[in-house]
């Protein structure tokens, strides 16, 4: 067990879960927001959620070694990109709509 598995295996997921927190946060955050004394708030929480979780991604992009020749680098590499791409997607509508219109 000295490879580090568990640290490495982390290493090339964590992008992909700070987006699926993300995710999850965002529309439970807007859900359970809307109608209560925070509605006004998440016009700025929603976004601000959105870039404290690009960050979060960025640095992990700049933190890793981009060693293509590995299946580590590769992996962590594309995870980061993917995670990017989920978090933008999912920022998109949030800018566009309005925040609790649609009910």
């Amino acid at each position: 067990m000295g490879d580090h598995f568990f640290r490495r295996l982390l290493q090339g997921c964590a992008p992909l879960m700070v987006w699926a927190l993300h995710f999850f946060g965002v529309y439970v955050l807007a859900e359970a927001g809307c109608g209560t004394a925070i509605e006004p708030a998440l016009r700025w929480l929603l976004p601000l959620a959105s870039v404290l979780a690009l960050a979060a991604i960025a640095s992990m992009l700049l933190r890793g070694r981009p060693d293509g020749a590995s299946l580590l680098g590769t992996a962590s590499l594309g995870s980061g990109l993917l995670a990017l791409t989920g978090v933008l997607w999912t920022t998109l509508p949030m800018l566009w709509l309005p925040t609790c219109g649609w009910r």
